[in-house]
């Protein structure tokens, strides 16, 4: 990995084998981290669908700095790999039918009908990254790589 499309690149594949990541909040002065289901774009942002009575979604309201990790988990052998997030989070107005797309494909729901729509209650959030640290046991131990966005 010499230069930051590199690192890009590497970032998509680790996104692109995870599904689960652990988003952290700050709800009023104390921190909040909850496990939420992720899709990506190519701007390296995260999405997920949550509802908008959850916790971690009313304090992405009031203050909008947050931070996520993911961690693939490919054997109890296998080396590190994950990622370290920190951006801002917010809450998405509208459907995001492309997002949904995504993210149902992602739970392996590739046919499901009348799953177009989020359910009353539900809304899209983002995390744009400022940083991202990358964990990638294989090629460099135990030394981190960053990329400032």
């Amino acid at each position: 990995m010499k230069n930051e499309k590199d690192l890009k690149s590497l970032v998509k594949e680790i996104l692109g084998k995870g599904a689960l990541m652990s988003l952290g909040v700050l709800d009023g002065d104390e921190v909040w981290v909850s496990d939420v289901l992720y899709v990506f774009d190519d701007s390296l942002c995260l999405f997920w669908r949550s509802e908008e009575k959850t916790r971690h979604s009313k304090a992405i309201g009031h203050h909008p700095q947050a931070a996520a990790t993911i961690t693939i988990t490919e054997s109890t052998t296998a080396k590190n790999i994950g990622l370290q997030v920190s951006g801002i989070a917010e809450k998405l107005s509208g459907e995001y039918k492309d997002l949904m797309q995504k993210d149902l494909h992602k739970k392996g729901q590739h046919h499901a009908k009348d799953q177009s729509t989020l359910p009353p209650g539900e809304s899209w959030y983002k995390l744009t990254p400022k940083k991202i640290d990358i964990i990638y046991e294989p090629l460099w131990g135990y030394h981190k790589k960053s990329i400032e966005l």
